[in-house]
């Protein structure tokens, strides 16, 4: 879901705001096109992205909470083996081409939701469809420092089998996971993107998002 326009602090997070919308060539607000060092706010998309702290705290959280998340019966590992190993072939494929993108590539699943993150052309960037309950929304994400920060303002981190997702909500980063990634399908040849949701397949052939070869 998209967060409403807000004021935050001028601190790291929103200097990696800056440099993440610019990279992806997004539209800046006049807050962030001209950067007054004196300021105390500048204006970003969403509330704010987690701070360095916060996404390594919840770091830690996510692999500590890992036993008990695969106990749950909510990550349950439903992939067959042949599911398994297209998307291992893909990432171990894709790392000779862009090793930081390949560890976070595949059809990562929740409890009633999916993120599917996608490579494109250019180094350290991907494409991101999210799907959930009621519909999709289409995404770019940037890695800096080893974390994919999204254009919707969350954070994503890797901790083994499971992706951490982080969002700031009321001054307040957490936590939710999906784990589990499968290989990953052209969404252009997926009748329930096709009919249901047109929009993220035409935003995902505009950006040059590639579907790599499991």
């Amino acid at each position: 879901m998209k967060m409403p326009w807000a004021m935050v602090r001028k601190d790291r997070a929103s200097t990696i705001a800056t440099l993440c919308l610019a990279c992806l060539g997004l539209p800046l607000s006049p807050g962030l096109a001209h950067i007054d060092p004196g300021a105390e706010t500048e204006t970003i998309p969403f509330e704010r992205y987690a701070t360095v702290a916060e996404i390594e705290s919840l770091r830690t959280q996510l692999g500590q909470a890992i036993p008990q998340l695969l106990l749950s019966g909510f990550h349950t590992d439903w992939r067959t083996p042949e599911a398994w190993g297209q998307r291992q072939a893909m990432v171990t494929a894709w790392s000779q081409v862009d090793a930081e993108v390949a560890a976070f590539l595949g059809d990562w699943t929740a409890i009633e939701e999916s993120l599917a993150i996608f490579p494109t052309a250019t180094p350290g960037t991907v494409c991101i469809i999210d799907t959930y309950l009621g519909g999709s929304e289409f995404q770019r994400g940037m890695i800096i420092d080893g974390a994919l920060y999204t254009d919707s303002g969350t954070v994503l981190i890797l901790a083994g089998e499971f992706l951490g997702s982080i969002v700031v909500a009321a001054d307040e980063a957490s936590l939710y996971e999906y784990s589990h990634p499968g290989p990953l399908r052209d969404p252009a040849t997926s009748g329930f993107y096709t009919h249901r949701a047109p929009e993220v397949v035409a935003a995902f052939e505009a950006h040059g998002c590639q579907v790599p070869a499991p």
